[in-house]
């Protein structure tokens, strides 16, 4: 496995926690960014403001543009939007909640990892992951 690949899956370990942790609470959570600096520290950006139900296509929106604010000036090597969503599993379409990652990375290729999951009162059970080519929304 190459350095980025490992990179890659480091971060997405680091993005992914925040989501488990709504949904072991809460049972859902709101779209929010991490983005990974040049110093190899990670920073996070959620929700802000005053709207106790903000819209997610709405802040997917915003993150969008700061994250690609951010790579524009140069201050991220990968970023990553995570949300919640319902998706159709292959190969059925048997729609399932899952985890979506949009995951870009400036030196690789733009990711959307899903992670399809159940909850079961706090209990998260993860069904088999998969991957799409990524819009290369922040980076290009």
């Amino acid at each position: 496995m190459t350095d980025t690949h490992n990179e890659i899956e480091e971060f997405l370990n680091q993005s992914i926690g925040f989501a488990e942790q709504m949904l072991r609470k809460f049972g859902d959570f709101y779209p929010y960014a991490v983005a990974k600096r040049l110093d190899g520290e990670f920073t996070m950006m959620s929700a802000q403001g005053d709207d106790e139900n903000p819209d997610p296509a709405e802040l997917v929106a915003a993150f969008e543009q700061e994250l690609r604010e951010g790579a524009q000036k140069g201050e991220f090597v990968a970023t990553a939007i995570v949300y919640d969503v319902t998706i159709p599993l292959p190969p059925d379409d048997v729609e399932s909640r899952a985890i979506g990652i949009s995951l870009d990375h400036k030196e690789s290729e733009s990711l959307v990892i899903y992670m399809p999951y159940e909850l079961d009162g706090e209990q998260i059970s993860v069904g088999e992951t998969f991957v799409q080519e990524g819009e290369d929304k922040i980076f290009a």
